[in-house]
């Protein structure tokens, strides 16, 4: 009988700490939500998204003057043979 009793006051106890867990975190949410730090967060996450667009523009920028670099040194390569056939 006093085991019974004991696992009773168990599960009494793990019961009203799972009820307190469950109104603490209903409360701070409530209290981070009403002060706008949720919104920041998604702010936050927002911004971060779009500056993540911005460096995959800039990148594939770089890559297309990178691009434009090499081909201007080749045909200026191109034009030196030429030049250089020529006057033989």
């Amino acid at each position: 009988m006093r085991a019974r009793a004991s696992i009773a006051a168990v599960w009494a106890l793990r019961e009203s700490n799972m009820s307190l867990r469950i109104i603490t975190i209903f409360v701070t949410a409530s209290l981070l939500g009403g002060c706008g730090l949720a919104e920041v967060g998604a702010g936050a996450a927002a911004n971060g998204a779009a500056a993540a667009e911005q460096a995959k523009a800039g990148q594939q920028q770089m890559e297309k003057v990178q691009a434009d670099v090499d081909a201007a040194q080749k045909a200026a390569a191109d034009a030196r043979v030429a030049a250089e056939a020529a006057s033989e």
